[in-house]
């Protein structure tokens, strides 16, 4: 959503100019809850101290945040109000930015997508994209001070590397689950903004010497992304699964990602999380958690289509006689699984064992990672109900009964986490549907699934043949055989102008043209491109 689709006058209204004490109190009720800084490097005291002087586009957005998080939140009345006012407030700054001005979009778009609509951020991030050229975040400061030469305070060199971090991280997030029919630039029709930089320096906090992590995070996210995108098309051969180079290369830098990274940020065994759990500050625990759910995520979706292959293929099909061939799709299946276990695993213990300040924390300030959950369900779905029982005897230790249960536990746990997401995108149980309404009901249908499977194997029936969905059944006029999941996009104030439609949901990955319980379909444009190509592996035709 943009300025120019609101029905409101373009002119800051003189009210705005000034802060209000109600406004004042509004943001205070809020952050007087939080003792750390958020994502956006918005420290809650300084923040107060200067509430005052603050720009109108800056301080009328955190008003909205303000009213739409604190708890109870405001009627919804409240929260629209600000929103429109912040949204005109921008129509007077967009034209000469700032870091504020950037800082205030960001939050915006935090705000958009915690009402549940992600899509009508685009446009608002698209021009927090170009921000970073036309306040050339790209250039790194030492090197601006050359060009210039105006000397830069340490503490704006620091935020000026750290926001060039964080554009990044988003852009990646936003790349990775974007559709192809949904172009970030959609008032241009163009592709996706990029910016690359190899001089901006590591957003290092000139007082205490620290790598801020969201450099971190910034890297693991762009691995998801190009991992996300390798599975967007369909491939030519089964061969080319098995034989990615690509995805080699991303594995190869996985792991030296690994290794650049600080000792104890990412989570790998619960012996790391009782070890993080115990010891780390809220702050860094918030970080590892943030970094530990994307990493585990590159290798599930990394392997996603080496993990189907071992439900359409048997263990000694003549696919995999190859040297190596089924070393190399029985180590992706093991790497799945173990990396969606872990990833289940954390969101476990933040459900069930975490301070509530500290899930509550997380969530608010991260709301993507809901993907990497998804993303875990998503294997621990399918090598528990489509996995030829082969290949789970050959992996090892799975497959069992008991362990079965253990997976679907750790699933219905994710489940549940998306639950709550969804209720707090609509301000409350029996809101309306929002992002992690299709994450929801797939998950759902997952785990009945697995209960179905689980039944069979006690009684030795042994697991159900794979189906596919058939080309054309995940279209969103899929018809009574098929129900497609899409993301229903809609306003979010009454007077609006935005007409309700489904687009494609928002996930990093979707369920690659297999359907959940034998009708669940997932809408997105590379699904009938997936279904059509495990339809010629099951006829012997690839």
């Amino acid at each position: 959503m943009n300025v120019e689709e609101l029905n409101v006058p373009m002119d800051v209204e003189s009210v705005d100019v000034f802060a209000s004490i109600e406004d004042y109190f509004c943001v205070q009720a809020f952050l007087s809850n939080i003792s750390q800084p958020t994502m956006f490097l918005l420290d809650p005291q300084e923040f107060l101290d200067s509430f005052f002087t603050e720009p109108a586009d800056l301080r009328l957005t955190m008003c909205a945040v303000s009213a739409a998080l604190q708890t109870p939140r405001l009627p919804r009345t409240v929260c629209d109000n600000y929103y429109k006012r912040a949204m005109t407030a921008f129509s007077r700054s967009l034209d000469n930015p700032t870091l504020k001005t950037l800082q205030a979009l960001m939050l915006m778009n935090t705000y958009v997508t915690m009402n549940g609509q992600p899509h009508l951020a685009r446009n608002n991030f698209f021009t927090a994209v170009t921000f970073v050229e036309k306040l050339s975040l790209d250039v790194d400061p030492d090197d601006l001070e050359l060009r210039t030469g105006v000397p830069i305070p340490p503490k704006e060199k620091y935020e000026r590397r750290y926001w060039y971090h964080v554009m990044k991280y988003y852009l990646k997030i936003i790349k990775a689950v974007h559709s192809r029919n949904v172009l970030l630039d959609f008032r241009k029709g163009g592709p996706f903004v990029e910016f690359i930089s190899h001089s901006v320096k590591l957003p290092v906090h000139p007082d205490s010497g620290v790598i801020n992590d969201i450099y971190y995070a910034a890297n693991i996210q762009e691995l998801v992304s190009k991992a996300a995108a390798l599975h967007k098309s369909m491939p030519m051969s089964i061969v080319d699964i098995i034989d990615s180079q690509p995805a080699a290369l991303l594995r190869a830098n996985l792991t030296a990602l690994q290794l650049e990274t600080p000792r104890g940020l990412i989570i790998h065994t619960p012996a790391d999380l009782y070890v993080a759990t115990t010891t780390y500050t809220p702050c860094n625990l918030v970080a590892s958690l943030l970094a530990s759910l994307h990493f585990h995520t590159v290798p599930c979706l990394l392997h996603r289509a080496k993990l189907y292959l071992t439900a359409f293929l048997p263990i000694d099909s003549a696919h995999l006689q190859r040297t190596g061939a089924r070393e190399t799709t029985l180590r992706a299946l093991c790497d799945s699984v173990q990396s969606a276990r872990m990833i289940a695993a954390l969101n476990s213990w933040m459900a069930l064992s975490a301070p509530p300040g500290l899930r509550k924390v997380f969530w608010r300030n991260h709301i993507f990672p809901c993907f990497c959950l998804f993303e875990a369900a998503v294997v621990l779905w399918f090598v528990t109900c489509k996995t030829r029982e082969e290949w789970l005897a050959a992996a090892g230790d799975v497959g069992g009964l008991e362990w079965r249960r253990e997976v679907r536990s750790g699933v219905m746990d994710v489940g549940r986490t998306l639950e709550e997401l969804e209720g707090l995108l609509a301000g409350g149980p029996g809101g309306s549907e929002n992002m992690m309404s299709p994450l929801v009901q797939c998950v759902l249908g997952m785990v009945a699934e697995m209960e179905k499977v689980e039944e069979a194997v006690s009684k030795g029936e042994g697991i159900p043949p794979v189906a596919v969905a058939g080309v054309g059944a995940c279209s969103w006029e899929a018809g009574v055989n098929f129900v497609a999941l899409g993301m229903k996009v809609m306003s979010i104030v009454e007077d609006d102008r935005v007409k309700p439609f489904v687009s494609d949901p928002w996930t990093f990955l979707g369920l690659m043209g297999v359907p959940v319980g034998g009708n669940l379909v997932w809408k997105a444009y590379y699904e009938d491109e997936w279904s059509f190509f495990w339809e010629l592996v099951v006829n012997g035709r690839m």
